[in-house]
């Protein structure tokens, strides 16, 4: 469960970092890749952290219940 979360908080660091390389560099082919190399792992490691957040809650309520 935790290698997830792992792999989500990768994803949100490689995205942050390719949008932060858009900035460093100028032409705009170059800034349309980093762009979608920076928002794709961007959009997929929030929704991924986003549903481990949630698993975890799960769990936990579940084992408050038990």
């Amino acid at each position: 469960m935790y290698h997830k979360g792992l792999a989500s908080i990768y994803l949100v660091a490689s995205g942050i970092f390719s949008l932060c390389l858009q900035g460093m560099y100028t032409g705009f082919w170059w800034g349309v890749l980093t762009l979608l190399l920076g928002i794709g792992p961007l959009a997929i490691g929030c929704a991924g952290l986003y549903e481990f957040i949630k698993e975890k809650k799960a769990n936990r309520y579940a084992h408050d219940a038990s």
